[in-house]
């Protein structure tokens, strides 16, 4: 599943529980997470076989200080597992 998908899922469950919910529920707490654990293009200080450098998708929160966390990240794929 993609950012954006994941996302609009939360988005259609927090609309399917509390369409008219106007403070912060367990949905928007939830899609903040996923916002703060979104993918980013980063380095990952590899090369393909044409010696080209190597980009991919990083968790943005999860990356840092020279460490390249893949995304998903774990905290997302957690997320999706337990909304499916």
């Amino acid at each position: 599943m993609t950012y954006d998908e994941l996302l609009a899922e939360i988005e259609a469950h927090q609309n399917d529980y509390s369409p008219q919910a106007t403070d912060v529920t367990a949905w928007g707490a939830l899609r903040a997470l996923v916002e703060l654990h979104k993918p980013v293009l980063g380095f990952t200080g590899g090369y393909d076989g044409e010696e080209n450098e190597l980009w991919e998708e990083q968790c943005q929160e999860c990356s840092g200080n020279g460490f390249s966390q893949l995304y998903p990240c774990l905290t997302i794929k957690t997320i999706e597992k337990e909304l499916q």
